[in-house]
């Protein structure tokens, strides 16, 4: 199998695969090193795959691809663009499937039999900037003040972007470290899901763990149906008082939290 550049062009940030006949192991190595090469070079960067060609996969293939994902996610927020050009009707079902999970990375696809395809690809792929004069987003997390040193309280708007993380991160931990119990209140603004990097993100895992033992109340305003089943099955598992509100139920919601056995103690200043 070949794993080649398409026709050259002039975007020095755009890495342009051409996928055919049988990949092996190498070929995941070779276009995996381009990647990293071209993100060691730019902050961002855009990505044309030619699967055209492209007939089968070696199962080593298969899983140095799939760890290669893997090891991607992080980097996703730093590839706002992926362009596919593609003429197979499953691997064009499977993008539509996937693509709107990559909340960092918009991905096209295009049909080869257009003259004009692969250029539209490649114009697609470079255009990392479309956002670059966007307003500043607001905050995805904001911490809501409480009078209590054993309540924790956020809010979450839309997509949870990974540079914020520590906004609830930090005086989780911090309230966690002074207290013996905790209770948490999140209040939902159109959560649309959360950056992928998330899940790599130093700590979190050791301090869910710690959260399990801690947390004795936890109130969730404003979840979805989906929250609220997982909720709901989740809560005599894990020894939590797990509850959720809807929107105009938020004054239940901090009543509930409330009422919490746990000492009540102002916030040290």
């Amino acid at each position: 199998m070949t794993n080649q550049a398409l026709t050259q062009t002039t975007v020095a940030h755009v890495v342009t695969i051409e996928l055919s006949g049988m990949l092996t192991v190498e070929d995941v190595r070779d276009f995996t090193r381009r990647i990293n090469a071209a993100l060691k070079q730019h902050d961002r960067i855009g990505i044309v795959v030619d699967v055209t060609q492209w007939s089968d996969m070696t199962a080593d293939a298969i899983t140095a691809d799939v760890k290669a994902e893997f090891a991607m996610l992080p980097k996703l927020r730093r590839i706002p663009r992926i362009a596919i050009l593609s003429n197979k009707q499953w691997y064009n079902a499977v993008v539509g499937w996937f693509s709107p999970m990559l909340f960092t990375t918009d991905v096209k696809v295009f049909d080869p039999s257009r003259a004009a395809a692969k250029q539209e690809a490649i114009a697609f792929a470079s255009d990392i900037d479309g956002t670059a004069n966007a307003p500043k987003q607001e905050p995805s997390i904001v911490l809501i003040p409480t009078d209590r040193d054993d309540l924790v309280a956020f809010e979450y708007h839309g997509h949870i972007r990974s540079e914020d993380l520590d906004v609830a991160l930090v005086p989780l931990k911090e309230r966690m470290d002074r207290n013996d119990q905790i209770d948490l209140l999140v209040r939902m603004d159109h959560f649309s899901g959360f950056d992928p990097s998330i899940m790599f993100k130093g700590g979190l895992l050791s301090l869910k763990m710690a959260a399990l033992k801690k947390l004795r109340r936890y109130a969730i305003v404003g979840a979805s149906d989906w929250m609220s089943g997982m909720a709901k099955m989740f809560d005599p598992l894990v020894g939590i008082e797990m509850k959720t509100f809807d929107v105009d139920q938020e004054d239940e919601a901090w009543t509930w939290i409330s009422q919490s056995n746990g000492p009540s103690k102002t916030v040290s200043t």
